[in-house]
């Protein structure tokens, strides 16, 4: 069994504005024996009240890394197979980790105390169940997505909202674990909650004896800037390249210099200003160093249905924005046709000798004024509307190229 790792992350335009911290973390971990590879990320929350949530991403990572190491390496020393990780077992592991991250955060604030200037921001009611000791696991909220691969074993661990996306041997890119309805609603359940354990889907998990050939994790930060088939594309493209930067010669587990400066420069863009949502991103994976990942493929059905979908949805937009434009043309041409009417008025006073206060035609110089200014911004909304159907009209173009290019992957199946 070979595979590889990798991590990333990196601060957003939207923090670096702000002048907040980095709240999201990535790690991997690639056993020296080949044994068992381990791929997070945390998202921690940006929220007044989580003043410390860019540590608590830090440790939540560490805290899988380490307790998954663990697993693993008792795991081999007892010659264990996959039918011995139980229920029981599956539940003592979720345990592990959150302890593990609860006693770092712990730790953490027994060495740092709060102090007055992390206290400044916040409401009466929340300082004072702080300072009365409550709670304090909140401070340090964050999200979790962690993934191993072993000989006869994948795990999955997923607390709060970010992506997963697991390619198999088959081809099939697909999604481990079940939604968190909570993450749905736009309150994602956090490595400081207390109904982990109790609510259902609150720490989602999953061991199974199918091993994927690549595995992604990521926060939202890249998550919200993608649908569900460009953020496969986007796994495609992305270990397609790195496995295309490897040595011929030596495979190691852990990216080369290089891969490390492409991966980079991947969660670098999504963080930036002017592309997607300008939030912390971060990234993590393990891909086999066997297999290459295949190309996205919908079913013919699935793609021909989206195709028709979006061309319907383009036809209708494109209706939509000419009339907006018929409208905008036609208001001009009004402004237009009363501008030179009002233009003529006073230019034939003006042609008669006629002084424009004294005979007042003033009220008649306002308006055709006001007319002809009126008609600038017009064109301007004329030009912003042409403007945004030309790009979204090219999105389309790009949607349909993709969905056609799905069904001619599916027709030759």
């Amino acid at each position: 069994m070979s595979y590889k790792t990798f991590d990333s992350y990196s601060k957003g335009y939207s923090h670096i504005k702000n002048g907040t911290d980095c709240e999201d973390f990535a790690s991997s971990y690639a056993d020296p024996e080949g044994r068992y590879y381990i791929s997070v990320i945390c998202d921690g929350h940006s929220d007044n009240n989580c003043f410390r949530s860019s540590k608590g991403a830090r440790f939540g990572c560490e805290s899988a890394v380490e307790t998954l190491t663990r697993f693993f390496d008792l795991y081999y020393e007892d010659n264990a197979t996959i039918d011995l990780i139980t229920p029981e077992v599956e539940l003592r592991l979720k345990r592990s980790l959150k302890q593990c991250w609860d006693d770092k955060v712990l730790a953490d604030i027994r060495s740092n105390p709060i102090t007055e200037a992390e206290k400044e921001p916040l409401s009466e009611r929340v300082r004072s169940i702080y300072e009365a000791g409550r709670g304090l696991l909140n401070i340090y909220g964050a999200t979790l997505l962690a993934v191993a691969v072993c000989g006869d074993a994948f795990i999955a661990l997923h607390i709060g909202d970010g992506v997963m996306l697991c390619v198999d041997q088959d081809g099939t890119y697909y999604e481990p674990l079940p939604d968190d309805e909570k993450s749905e609603t736009g309150s994602p359940a956090s490595l400081c909650d207390s109904d982990l354990f109790s609510r259902n889907n609150a720490f989602r998990s999953l061991v199974s004896p199918t091993i994927p050939i690549a595995v992604v994790v990521s926060s939202d930060g890249i998550g919200d800037c993608l649908d569900q088939l460009d953020f496969m594309e986007f796994t495609y493209n992305l270990i397609t390249k790195l496995k295309s930067m490897e040595s011929e010669t030596v495979f190691i587990s852990e990216l080369s210099n290089n891969q490390k400066e492409y991966l980079d420069s991947c969660t670098a863009y999504y963080s930036a200003k002017g592309n997607g949502v300008e939030d912390d991103c971060s990234i993590s994976g393990i891909y086999s160093n066997e297999d290459n990942v295949p190309e996205v493929k919908v079913p013919l059905s699935d793609a021909e249905k989206m195709w028709s979908a979006m061309t319907a949805e383009r036809t209708g937009f494109i209706e939509d924005y000419e009339k907006r434009k018929s409208d905008v043309i036609s208001n001009i041409n009004a402004e237009l046709n009363d501008s030179l009417r009002l233009g003529l008025n006073i230019t034939d006073s003006l042609r008669l000798g006629l002084n424009i206060i004294e005979s007042r035609k003033l009220p008649m110089l306002d308006s055709w004024i006001e007319k002809k200014k009126k008609v600038g911004e017009l064109k301007k909304v004329l030009y912003n509307i042409d403007h945004n159907e030309n790009n979204k009209i090219l999105y389309y173009d790009q949607k349909l190229e993709q969905y056609a290019k799905y069904i001619r992957r599916a027709m030759v199946l």
